[in-house]
């Protein structure tokens, strides 16, 4: 039994760093973009610039960053001049297994940001097998009308009019050079929940698992979790990939996926 422990130990690690040198692929711009996003590189800095002003339209990754003290703080000065020359607020996402993380906060708290948002990484092989529950149904979605009903499932969970939001995704859905694949679950033919996912050419990434409250407990997220792990695995992907609260993350877990580790957003607001 200690063998077989010790073999899956070494398993999972291997898997581990397979999905870590992906994962760098990605953020350090080797990887696909989406089609309306502009990507551009400063040194050891990527930064992701999208259509809008809001905070997730201007993001900084910087997963190779090294240096001393000065030089982190040297580099955060460049990226906010950058960014307050254009009015736009900006978030920059650190993980903490990047070599440079824990001076990179540093020097960023010193820069007058602000962590906000913080999750686990939770990955898992595309080949990953979960079983289809009972009960809740799924449809890739793409007209119009679908994403109506999505609108009004994110406004319920949410407690805000998500009628734009839902219009952008379609959008997005419905690119000819689009990476975006988005879905709903229901139960008795009601909508309930709502997820979407991603694809950069190895990796694909989770987004949404929205689900009303009074449905919540009734398989909808695993089911949401294995379409976009269906269609990640339709596209080729290797890896699928969620940087998640708490609950799903519990969820997760119980599915078969592993942590990676954490990523924080620290946020730099134009005043």
């Amino acid at each position: 039994m200690a063998v077989g422990r010790r073999a899956m130990t070494a398993a999972s690690l291997t898997q581990k760093a397979e999905f870590l040198s992906a994962f760098e692929r990605y953020r350090t711009g080797s990887a696909p973009s989406d089609p309306e996003i502009k990507k551009e590189t400063d040194g050891d800095v990527l930064r992701f610039i999208g259509p809008s002003l809001a905070l997730h339209d201007s993001t900084v990754l910087s997963p190779r960053l090294l240096g001393n003290r000065g030089e982190m703080e040297t580099t955060v000065s460049r990226q906010i001049d950058y960014f307050k020359q254009r009015r736009r607020s900006f978030e920059w996402k650190v993980y903490d297994f990047d070599p440079g993380s824990a001076g990179l906060v540093a020097a960023l708290s010193g820069a007058g940001f602000e962590a906000d948002h913080s999750g686990t990484v939770m990955f898992a092989p595309s080949t990953l097998d979960i079983t289809r529950g009972e009960g809740v149904t799924t449809v890739r979605i793409t007209e119009r009308s679908e994403f109506e009903a999505l609108a009004d499932l994110q406004s319920k969970v949410w407690g805000r009019d998500s009628t734009e939001f839902a219009r952008a995704l379609h959008n997005e859905a419905t690119h000819p050079a689009g990476r975006l694949d988005v879905f709903l679950a229901s139960l008795s033919a009601r909508p309930i929940a709502c997820a979407w996912v991603r694809h950069y050419g190895e990796i694909s990434f989770f987004f949404g698992g929205s689900t009303l409250p009074q449905a919540r407990g009734q398989g909808a997220y695993t089911a949401l979790v294995r379409e976009r792990t269906l269609a990640a695995r339709g596209r080729g992907a290797n890896f699928v990939v969620s940087e998640c609260v708490p609950a799903s993350e519990r969820v997760l877990r119980h599915l078969g996926f592993e942590s990676a580790g954490r990523v924080t957003k620290y946020n730099f607001l134009l005043k």
